[in-house]
């Protein structure tokens, strides 16, 4: 496997892997447990664009939004991108569609880039491999607070 395939990999299994992926955490989600807020949350600052803070919308946003801003600075690299609107999700279903959408244009973005330049620097993350091995852990880390607000939401 190249180091390509190897990263492309690790970037798939982050979504879809059986266990400890974003995909398998979203199962069953409802509308109303998404848009749960536990009280912990409730003095944080509304960002502009953004659910309420600690919901699992706001984790899907927050992920489609960084999917599209590490999109652009793989494409325009190494110059910095420019700030990209927060993609508006009204619901459920919207904001999972938005995060597959933006999401597949990221690994689009990824699998462009021939394997030689796979250490060309990219704006403010060092490399692109650094970059995707950074998405991979991001990925997790929102997967887990979304395991974690799922069972807040369900303790209510």
């Amino acid at each position: 496997m190249t180091r390509k395939e190897e990263i492309l990999a690790a970037f798939d299994d982050a979504w879809g892997y059986k266990w400890e992926s974003l995909e398998s955490v979203l199962n069953g989600i409802t509308e109303e447990a998404a848009a749960y807020q536990h009280p912990i949350y409730s003095e944080v600052e509304r960002e502009e664009g953004y659910p309420p803070a600690g919901t699992i919308l706001w984790h899907l946003v927050h992920l489609a939004h960084c999917y599209r801003h590490y999109a652009g600075t793989i494409e325009q690299r190494p110059k910095e991108r420019e700030e990209m609107p927060v993609p508006e999700a009204n619901s459920l279903a919207e904001a999972i569609s938005n995060l597959k959408r933006y999401r597949a244009e990221l690994q689009s973005a990824i699998a462009s880039v021939p394997e030689d330049r796979l250490d060309d620097e990219v704006f403010d993350y060092d490399t692109v491999a650094y970059l995707v091995r950074m998405i991979v852990r991001h990925d997790a880390w929102h997967a887990s607070q979304i395991a974690v607000a799922k069972r807040m939401y369900r303790m209510r």
